[in-house]
C-alpha cells in the first residue's frame, strides 16, 4: 500500500482530513472574531458528517485528532463527525466568551441594568443553540455595554450581538481571559457552566406517620415508584436519558435501606443503565439531592438527573439508624448534643417567643394548609394507589382544619420532661446566660411525624430540547452552612444569606419563601434574623406544622410547593430553606423561566 497516495473521495482518510480542515478553519475564524465564518464552517461540518455516514465511515482517530495540538482536543477513536460537531459547538461558545472578555475587559459588575430588570443583565456563556438564535436574530435580544471601555476595544471592534445576550443569568466561566485551548479538556468537553432547569416536580401526600396512617401499608419503595412512574408518564420520559437518581433519606435502614434509589429505579422498570444513590443530610436531604443534581448539570458532567427524598416514619421511626451523635455519651458530651425539641425551646427562650406567639403560627399554618388543599393549590401532588388502581391517599392526612388558639393552648409542652431529665442542664452549659428554659413547643406548633416522598426532574437546556421538555424554573443558587450544634436550628438565615449572595440577589428580589416549620420558633427566628415583619410571602400554603415533616423528603417537597405557587400567582422567584440537625442550614433560590 502506498501511504503517500492521495486519498480518494470516499477513502476513510479523506473524511478524516476533510473534517480536520473544517475544524481548523472554524477555530481560526473564531480566533479572528469572525463568528459568521465559524458558523458557516460548522454547517460545512454537518454536510461532511452526512457524507461520511452515507458511505459508512467514522470520524478521525485519536492520533489524527492530536494533529490539532494547537487546539488540544482528544476524543476516543471511532467517534464520528457528529462528535466533531459537538466539539466545535463547545469551542464556538468558549472562544466567543474568551474573545468578548479579552476585547472588552469588562467585568460582570460593569454591565448596564436592562430596562425593567431587577438586576443587571449579565454575560452568559453561549452554547451552539444560542449562537444560532443570535445569528438568526430570533428570541435573544442584544444589549449595550457601558461606554467606558479599555482602549483596545476602540482599536479592535467587537460583536456584542454575538457575545452578549440579555438574559438575567449569573454564569461566570473564567475570571480572566486566556487561550481558548486552555478551556478544552482532553476528552473534547469544555469547562463551560450550563444552567440547571427544573422540568417537573411531584410528591406524594403526607400520611400520618403512625400505624394508623394511610401510608403505613405502603412500602417505601412503592412511594418512590409511584413518583417515578408519574414523572415518566407526565413527561413522556425516555428513562435511558436519565444520568442519575439521587434520593435523600434520613433513616436508611430496613425496607428503605440498601440504596433505595437504585432499588426503586429497577423496581419501577426504568432503564437498567440508570444509576442511583442514597444520601443523608438529615432534614435537608431532599433539598440537598436537588442542589446536588443542579450542580451535576451545571458542571456539564450530567444532563438529566432525578432528585428528591423519601421517609416512611410510620414503618421506620426517627433514630432507627442509631449513630454516635445519639448513642455515644463521649460524643454527646463533646458536642453538647440535645434533642431538637430542647433546641427549639432554647431558641424561643433566648429570643423571647412566648407560648401564644408560637401557637399563633401553628393556627396560621393549619388555616393556610386547609385553604390550599380545598382550593387545589398543590398541583405537584400525586395520589398513592393500590394494585387495583384505587386511591390509598390523595391528600395530606395530618391537617387539622378548624384549629384554634384555645385548642392549641390546652396542649402540654412536648419537651419539658426531657429537660427535667438533665437535657436542659446540657443546653444551659452551652448558654449559661439562660437561667431556665421555657418549654413552649407542643404537637400544635411543631412539625408532625408523617410518611411521604418527592421527586424533582433537573436537566440542562440541551436535554430539555432533545426530549421536548419545557423548563418551569432554573436553580439560581444554593448554599449550606454549619452552625452551633446545641442550639442547632438557627441555620436558615445564614444559609439564605449565603445563597442570595451567590445569586447576586437580596431578600427584596424574592417573591415567595418556604421555611420548613420544624418548630414555630425556627420560622420566627428566621424572620427576625432576615428582617421580615409579616407572613405575606412566607409559607403561604401552610407548612410542616400542619402537614408534617417527612424528614428526607421535605426539602424536595418544598421545591414543588413554591414552584406551583409561583406559577399560580404568576410570580418569579422562590427561596427554600430548612434547619438541619447537628447544627446546619440549607437554602436554594429558584427562578421561573
Amino acid at each position: 500500500m502506498d501511504h503517500n497516495a492521495t486519498p480518494g473521495p470516499h477513502h476513510p482518510h479523506h473524511f478524516v482530513e476533510h473534517g480536520l480542515r473544517i475544524i481548523r478553519d472554524s477555530y481560526r475564524a473564531l480566533v479572528d472574531s469572525d463568528i459568521e465564518a465559524a458558523i458557516l464552517e460548522r454547517q460545512r461540518l454537518r454536510v461532511a458528517d452526512l457524507e461520511a455516514r452515507s458511505v459508512g465511515h467514522s470520524g478521525p482517530s485519536r492520533k489524527a485528532r492530536r494533529a490539532l495540538d494547537h487546539i488540544g482536543i482528544e476524543v476516543d477513536a471511532g467517534h464520528r463527525y457528529a462528535e466533531l460537531l459537538r466539539v466545535i459547538d463547545g469551542l464556538g461558545a468558549t472562544a466567543a466568551r474568551d474573545i468578548e472578555q479579552a476585547q472588552t475587559g469588562l467585568q460582570l459588575g460593569h454591565l448596564r441594568r436592562a430596562p425593567g430588570e431587577r438586576e443587571p443583565a449579565r454575560v452568559q456563556c453561549l452554547d451552539a443553540a444560542d449562537l444560532d438564535r443570535v445569528l438568526d436574530r430570533r428570541s435573544i435580544e442584544p444589549f449595550a455595554f457601558h461606554t467606558t471601555a479599555p482602549s483596545d476595544l476602540r482599536q479592535k471592534p467587537y460583536h456584542p450581538r454575538v457575545y452578549a445576550v440579555r438574559i438575567p443569568i449569573w454564569t461566570r466561566v473564567r475570571k480572566s481571559a486566556g487561550s481558548p485551548s486552555s478551556l478544552v479538556s482532553e476528552r473534547g468537553g469544555t469547562n463551560m457552566l450550563s444552567e440547571a432547569f427544573i422540568y417537573d416536580a411531584v410528591r406524594t401526600p403526607r400520611g400520618i406517620g403512625k400505624a394508623r396512617g394511610s401510608l403505613y401499608e405502603v412500602r417505601p419503595v412503592e412511594l418512590l415508584t409511584t413518583l417515578l412512574a408519574s414523572l415518566e408518564e407526565r413527561n413522556e420520559l425516555d428513562t435511558s436519558r436519565v444520568d442519575d437518581v439521587l434520593i435523600g433519606c434520613v433513616t436508611p435502614v430496613g425496607d428503605q435501606g440498601a440504596n433505595i434509589a437504585r432499588t426503586a429505579t429497577l423496581y419501577a422498570g426504568w432503564d437498567l443503565d440508570v444509576p442511583g444513590v442514597q444520601l443523608n443530610r438529615f432534614c435537608a436531604s431532599g433539598l440537598e439531592a436537588v442542589n446536588l443534581a443542579a450542580q451535576k448539570v451545571r458542571s456539564g458532567w450530567e444532563d438529566l438527573v432525578v432528585a428528591g427524598g423519601l421517609e416512611s416514619m410510620s414503618r421506620l421511626p426517627m433514630g432507627s439508624d442509631g449513630g454516635a451523635i445519639y448513642t455515644d455519651p463521649d460524643v454527646n458530651a463533646a458536642i453538647g448534643f440535645v434533642p431538637q425539641g430542647i433546641s427549639a425551646d432554647l431558641i424561643a427562650t433566648i429570643e423571647g417567643f412566648g407560648r401564644e406567639q408560637v401557637d399563633e403560627l401553628g393556627v396560621l399554618s393549619q388555616e393556610r394548609a386547609t385553604a390550599a388543599t380545598t382550593n387545589g393549590h398543590f398541583v405537584s401532588l400525586i395520589s398513592v394507589q393500590d394494585v387495583n388502581g384505587l386511591p390509598i391517599l390523595a391528600h395530606d392526612e395530618a391537617i387539622r382544619s378548624g384549629t384554634t388558639l384555645e385548642v392549641l393552648g390546652g396542649l402540654a409542652p412536648s419537651f419539658a420532661g426531657m429537660g427535667e431529665l438533665g437535657l436542659d442542664v446540657v443546653a444551659r452549659l452551652q448558654y449559661p446566660q439562660v437561667e431556665r428554659i421555657d418549654h413552649v413547643h407542643t404537637p400544635g406548633n411543631s412539625s408532625g411525624i408523617v410518611d411521604g416522598a418527592a421527586l424533582v426532574l433537573v436537566g440542562s437546556q440541551q436535554a430539555g430540547d432533545t426530549l421536548g421538555l419545557q423548563p418551569r424554573a432554573r436553580v439560581v443558587a444554593a448554599a449550606v452552612v454549619g452552625t452551633e450544634p446545641t442550639i442547632m436550628l438557627t441555620g436558615p438565615a445564614p444559609a439564605c444569606a449565603k445563597a442570595l449572595g451567590k445569586a447576586g440577589m437580596t431578600l427584596a428580589d424574592i417573591d415567595l419563601i418556604e421555611v420548613n416549620e420544624a418548630f414555630a420558633a425556627v420560622v420566627l427566628k428566621f424572620m427576625r434574623d432576615m428582617g421580615i415583619d409579616d407572613f405575606d410571602r412566607i409559607n403561604v400554603n401552610g407548612g410542616a406544622i400542619a402537614m408534617g415533616h417527612p424528614l428526607g423528603a421535605t426539602g424536595a417537597m418544598l421545591v414543588g410547593t413554591v414552584l406551583d405557587e409561583l406559577e399560580r400567582r404568576d410570580l418569579t422567584t422562590g427561596l427554600i430553606t430548612l434547619c438541619i440537625g447537628g447544627g446546619m442550614g440549607i437554602a436554594t433560590v429558584i427562578e421561573r423561566v
